[in-house]
């Protein structure tokens, strides 16, 4: 699959998730500590429930969401960059911040 093709498909299962995406501001800072409870607790906050697989997209890696998000059975942590059309479909809730959008359109804009 060329570049063109694969941009094209990412952009469209964008688009066809986007009733299920929830914007929300960076929250990486705002974890002094890598706890499993404080992110479950603010995902549902944001409005997924705990029995629904979601998809947290950042803008870039931070450890303690990495490691608050690995133990959550239902949670994939992907960086805006590293973005595929399978976690993308896959997901019942798409959780993404605003910085990572701003990467999304930088990385996949035509």
């Amino acid at each position: 699959m060329n570049r063109k093709e694969r941009r094209l498909a990412l952009r469209t299962a964008l688009v066809s998730r986007a009733d299920d995406m929830i914007v929300v501001e960076e929250f990486g800072e705002q974890l002094q500590r890598p706890k499993t409870k404080d992110l479950v607790q603010a995902i549902s906050r944001w409005g997924s429930q705990p029995e629904q697989k979601t998809l947290l997209i950042l803008s870039e890696r931070s450890e303690n969401v990495y490691l608050s998000a690995r133990n959550i059975e239902n949670v994939k942590l992907i960086q805006a960059d590293q973005l595929n059309v399978f976690d993308l479909l896959h997901a019942d809730k798409i959780v993404v911040s605003a910085q990572a959008i701003d990467k999304i359109q930088e990385v996949y804009s035509a």
